[in-house]
């Protein structure tokens, strides 16, 4: 005979440690409509202690909704699983999301034709990464498309070009990208290498092979993301090291001749001195737009659309540029989606050479952002709370930018006057 549940009583499950009846492991606690005294049934294993649980909820949702006849034990035991399932994510009673299955099984059924059954099955088969089967010729016209109207640097598109050209000559002709592994991407560097050897007789450098494996990492993480391939081969991949110079930097003097090659209150100027003081990449900062710069939190805000990471952050700002930046905002601030600095990359690396030439000081690659690290570093003492501010790792900053600058170059760094026209160091 069904069980009638008392409406207002919810059943529920609960472990049980009983010294009378030590078999007994699970107990389900219930009101019957027709008592107010809360009875308890006991089982052996949880399996069937949740299979009566299911049954009487189940026999209430159809009474109070459909009225129709229970299901067999097979379905239902698929549609227990299914409230097992909506339970990790709702607060809603079995007893709800059972009434709730019964009104979507006739609506399916009535509206669409549709076997409930057939739905829950796919639904749990349903993946939303399912690949898209691509050639790597069709990805790779794809990946240039989207490069071509993004803001990335004309060199690095002249690169990605050429790279993944070099690539796809190296594959058979009908190659899917989902098919890559490894083991193509080394067997094509072992070609690149023989034909650089054939043309110019030598071996190109590990560094040189470090850029081609990144330029094909970039595309395909690319087609990660547009679900043409799982996984990007690269990641599996080890690649010999890299002998990397010691990262150089600018003194206190030349900051200062850089900072006032520039003109007082100018787009100039901003540029340099967040360049400088805030450690953001160059790439970065030509992305940023007005709405980005926060004068009461005095940081900067690098979301997706700015990160070269694809990790946002938030970069707070030293004192000494915080107090300049008011400024700047009643000078050129006219809207704030608005970028600050409307030049491309190459017309960016153009104005910093005449800067360093007015300056009379020689350009060091990287040599800005390697600045900004090592006081940055200095200031915080703590690689990680400096890798968060710059976007790099903990491990590259500690074992190139530990001891750059003292403790006195870096409280003379952070005390430069940067409302003035003239900039001097202490």
């Amino acid at each position: 005979m069904p069980i009638t549940l008392n409406p207002e009583y919810n059943p529920r499950l609960a472990k049980l440690d009983s010294k009378t009846m030590p078999q007994y492991k699970y107990a389900v606690y219930y009101k019957n409509n027709d008592s107010d005294l809360i009875k308890r049934k006991v089982f052996k294993t949880r399996k069937s202690a949740m299979e009566f649980l299911g049954e009487i909820n189940f026999v209430k949702s159809h009474e109070e909704s459909t009225k129709e006849s229970p299901l067999s034990i097979e379905e239902f035991k698929a549609y227990w699983y299914m409230s097992e399932i909506l339970g990790k994510y709702t607060d809603v009673s079995i007893s709800q999301i059972f009434e709730a299955y019964s009104k979507y099984s006739r609506d399916l059924q009535d509206s669409f034709g549709e076997n409930i059954e057939l739905a829950i099955t796919n639904f749990f088969r349903f993946d939303v990464s399912v690949i898209t089967n691509i050639s790597v010729c069709e990805a790779r016209s794809i990946y240039l498309n989207t490069l071509n109207t993004s803001e990335r640097s004309e060199a690095h598109k002249q690169h990605a070009r050429l790279f993944t050209g070099y690539f796809l000559k190296f594959l058979p002709k009908d190659k899917l990208v989902n098919d890559l592994k490894k083991e193509d991407i080394y067997d094509w560097l072992v070609d690149l290498k023989n034909r650089s050897r054939a043309k110019r007789g030598t071996t190109p450098a590990n560094v040189s092979v470090y850029n081609a494996v990144h330029y094909i990492s970039v595309f395909l993480n690319f087609c990660v993301k547009k679900n043409f391939l799982k996984e990007n081969p690269v990641k599996k991949m080890f690649l010999p090291e890299i002998r990397q110079r010691e990262p150089q930097i600018y003194t206190l003097q030349q900051i200062c001749s850089i900072i006032n090659a520039t003109e007082y209150g100018s787009i100039r100027r901003l540029f340099i001195t967040l360049y400088f003081f805030s450690g953001i990449r160059l790439s970065e900062l030509l992305r940023l737009k007005w709405r980005n710069l926060n004068l009461a939190q005095s940081g900067v805000f690098l979301d997706e659309s700015i990160v070269k990471t694809d990790k946002r952050r938030f970069v707070k700002l030293p004192q000494n540029l915080a107090d300049t930046l008011p400024s700047y905002f009643k000078i050129h601030n006219s809207n704030p989606d608005a970028r600050i600095f409307k030049w491309q990359h190459h017309i960016a690396q153009r104005y910093l050479n005449e800067i360093f030439k007015a300056a009379n000081v020689k350009r060091i690659r990287n040599g800005i952002r390697h600045t900004a690290a090592s006081y940055h570093l200095a200031q915080s003492d703590s690689a990680f709370k400096s890798a968060e501010q710059l976007g790099n790792s903990a491990r590259i900053l500690k074992i190139h930018y530990t001891g750059n600058v003292t403790k006195k170059q870096c409280k003379q760094f952070y005390s430069l006057d940067l409302t003035k026209p003239i900039v001097k160091s202490l």
